[in-house]
């Protein structure tokens, strides 16, 4: 059982680094702000907490921004679960 929970926690960790790695090769490339709040690439919005579910709000949204409906690379969800 203690095994298992180590492995949900692994898997957690590994989903939040690839999404922290997403973001900071993103930004890194683009020039931007490494601190500032994430936003949709095409209508800006600020992401709320539940938009930056690793994997999990990319499914929720249907790969699209919950503002605008503009879609979203698969790029993001797949980094996360290489790095999960």
């Amino acid at each position: 059982m203690q095994q298992n929970i180590q492995i949900f926690f692994l898997i957690i960790l590994g989903l939040s680094f690839g999404s922290f790695a997403t973001m900071a090769s993103y930004r890194l490339a683009k020039g931007g702000n490494f601190f500032s709040r994430s936003q949709c690439v095409n209508c800006h919005k600020k992401l709320g907490i539940f938009n930056l579910i690793p994997v999990f709000s990319y499914l929720f949204q249907k790969g699209k921004c919950s503002n605008c409906s503009q879609k979203i690379s698969i790029r993001y969800p797949v980094i996360e679960i290489f790095t999960a």
